[in-house]
């Protein structure tokens, strides 16, 4: 896949998602269990793809 993909979310936010060629999954198969990124949001949340946003307060004080 390459080119950006938009998604509409449920909570109203519309993302743009870079696609590389390769993804991590592609690369890595089965042995990825799975997969997240932190961002500096208030709300974890998991998108349509299945990889988990976690807002980066929730990792610590």
């Amino acid at each position: 896949m390459s080119g950006d993909e938009t998604a509409s979310l449920a909570a109203g936010r519309i993302v743009t998602v870079r696609m590389w060629p390769m993804s991590l999954g592609d690369r890595l198969g089965p042995r990825l269990v799975d997969s997240a990124v932190i961002t500096t949001g208030r709300e974890a949340y998991r998108r349509a793809d299945g990889v988990g946003v976690t807002p980066a307060s929730l990792l610590g004080p």
